[in-house]
């Protein structure tokens, strides 16, 4: 246990240095189309509120929308999905039992 405690003092005379690189690599990598986004973790529950925000402002920024598609490749998609849905069950309650 001394041991530990020893390793975590000189780690701590290292925070200031250590908390330096990470603001330096943040503004070094972080650009206006790939942003960094520091969410704290103290608490999960505000962690994924906090990562829910963030996804969901910038969906609402960067407004996606399904692409266009050629005639032939919306025809090539939907005999696909057919041939998929054939070989599934056929009716509601029809596969095995688990």
């Amino acid at each position: 246990m001394e041991v530990l405690r020893r390793r975590r003092a000189r780690e701590r005379q290292h925070w200031d240095d250590c908390q330096d690189a990470f603001s330096e690599m943040l503004s070094n990598t972080s650009t206006h189309w790939a942003p960094w986004h520091v969410v704290p973790a103290d608490r999960q529950w505000f962690a994924r509120l906090a990562a829910a925000a963030a996804i969901a402002n910038t969906l609402i920024t960067i407004a996606p929308r399904y692409p266009v598609l050629d005639e032939d490749v919306r025809q090539d998609l939907l005999a696909a999905r057919a041939e998929l849905e054939a070989e599934g069950p056929k009716a509601k309650g029809s596969g095995k039992s688990r």
